[in-house]
């Protein structure tokens, strides 16, 4: 009896000595792990969720500051392709401008070569398609000149290229005409007029029936000047500064 109640004694002060492992950690938030199926071998224990938590911190740090410096890095090489690509931009855009510039350039040389060029330099041709006046000069505008004007009043021109003109057999609209102001005759080319750089028919101009402002080389006038309504339509000669 006696020996029984001393072991009863010894059994209760073991236990009261004992400490809790759930207590130990003096109130950190504690998990005790069980051995699973799939658990781990070692004998159970106990997670710290505060270190597992500034762990996850300390890595996602880590690989965020990586990151930003990769961004630093890449940054300026964004930014620099960006002004490439601008650069290039510009360059393919003047050479297209160029591109279209020679293209105009060799179509107006191809265009040209079916023009007569005169001692002055500049090129002539006479269309045969009969319009007004006004049509005649803006299609020789469309084609880089304008009506006759520089070799008409020049009499060395002027005679090199009458064949020119007598081949079409029929009047010819040159770029002369006083539009603005009535006996003022100015040039196309915007000279005007004098009486030694105009070779009029006898009696011309003389404006008749008040509605004659524009010039042409006349057949039946043995292909002097001549007064005309600016509304007739006659082939025309236009002429290209060199």
């Amino acid at each position: 009896m006696y020996f029984t109640w001393i072991l009863v004694i010894l059994c209760v002060g073991i236990s009261h000595g004992q400490r809790n492992p759930e207590q130990s950690l003096q109130g950190q938030q504690t998990y005790r792990i069980r051995k699973g199926k799939d658990g781990p071998i070692e004998p159970s224990g106990v997670v710290n969720f505060k270190i597992v938590k500034e762990t996850i911190k300390e890595h996602f740090n880590d690989i965020s500051g990586q990151i930003q410096a990769k961004l630093t890095q890449i940054g300026p090489v964004v930014e620099k392709s960006s002004e490439d690509i601008e650069d290039l931009k510009s360059v393919m855009q003047q050479i297209r401008e160029q591109l279209g510039s020679l293209t105009t350039k060799m179509a107006r040389i191809e265009q040209i070569s079916t023009w007569y060029k005169a001692q002055n330099n500049y090129y002539y041709k006479l269309f045969y398609n009969e319009v007004i006046y006004a049509e005649a000069k803006e299609n020789c505008k469309r084609l880089g000149g304008q009506l006759a004007s520089a070799g008409i009043r020049d009499k060395n021109v002027r005679r090199e290229i009458l064949p020119l003109v007598k081949s079409g057999r029929y009047n010819t609209w040159i770029g002369l005409n006083d539009i603005r102001e009535e006996n003022t005759f100015i040039w196309e080319d915007g000279v005007t007029a004098t009486a030694g750089s105009t070779p009029w028919r006898g009696g011309q101009p003389n404006n008749w029936s008040g509605n004659q402002d524009c010039v042409d080389m006349s057949a039946s006038f043995d292909w002097k000047l001549n007064d005309e309504d600016c509304a007739q339509t006659f082939k025309y000669l236009c002429e290209i500064e060199p």
